[in-house]
């Protein structure tokens, strides 16, 4: 949003929010596919004199894995410390897994701490992911960023108990869908009103002012008595204080 202007450019906005998420170390891990391949990671751990825990178990190809990696590394100029459960079942080509990762890295560039949860499936040879990420990242010559993401075609927030569950708010493929809100300040490109629009002292005849769908207009002064002007697609009506019409421009049926 231009600063002072009130104009939203939303969508340049969040393409900018998105593109930079994409390209930073938490978004790239939140995004990316989870990797299934069990024994390169523990090669690739042991070759880090990480500790490994591996529970497995095979029957043909039908195989079931819950892995834990434990890596820490101290150098001159940097440290990492990091954790990873994965657990992971399979047949065939086809394998559901999730992973949960958290990394500490501190070196010449600056900082940084990266939790990710994530659950995938790969069927048909397509990998499907969901997860959320927690970061904060502290590099050099840049802003520090505290960030929570979340990669999901389904976004569900659910609210009360037993048999009154509801969802308040959702984003099913990139639309927000909003049950009941109060927003103190909000700047709107464009909207599309299904019922009406209206003040939060409106009532009819008395105050306030309200605009319909079927394109009638209703303004009313601030309290009841002051007079009130109709509006639809006919006419422009006016009254005065005790509610007699006093003018009436357009249809005078």
């Amino acid at each position: 949003m231009g600063a002072g202007t009130g104009k939203c450019e939303c969508g340049d906005y969040l393409e900018g929010i998105g593109d930079g998420f994409l390209t930073d170390k938490d978004g790239e891990r939140l995004t990316g596919d989870i990797d299934t391949n069990i024994e390169a990671i523990i090669q690739n751990a042991l070759a880090n004199n990480a500790t490994v825990d591996h529970q497995w178990a095979q029957y043909g190809e039908v195989r079931a894995d819950i892995l834990v990696v434990k890596t820490t590394i101290a150098q001159v100029d940097n440290a990492l410390a990091e954790m990873s459960t994965q657990v992971q079942a399979q047949i065939g080509d086809m394998v559901a897994v999730l992973e949960d990762k958290l990394t500490a890295t501190v070196d010449a560039d600056g900082a940084t701490a990266i939790h990710t949860l994530k659950a995938g499936v790969r069927v048909n040879g397509v990998f499907y992911n969901a997860g959320m990420s927690i970061a904060v990242l502290a590099e050099a010559g840049k802003p520090v960023v505290t960030r929570v993401g979340f990669n999901a075609n389904q976004f569900v927030l659910m609210s009360g108990s037993g048999d009154h569950q509801y969802s308040p708010f959702a984003v099913i493929d990139g639309q927000v869908f909003i049950d009941s809100a109060f927003i103190k300040d909000g700047t709107i490109d464009n909207a599309k009103i299904g019922n009406y629009i209206q003040s939060n002292d409106y009532a009819d005849n008395a105050r306030g002012w309200r605009i319909d769908k079927s394109g009638g207009i209703s303004i009313n002064g601030s309290v009841s008595g002051q007079g009130r002007m109709k509006i639809d697609n006919l006419a422009i009506r006016i009254f005065d204080d005790v509610g007699t019409e006093r003018i009436t421009l357009g249809y005078l049926g």
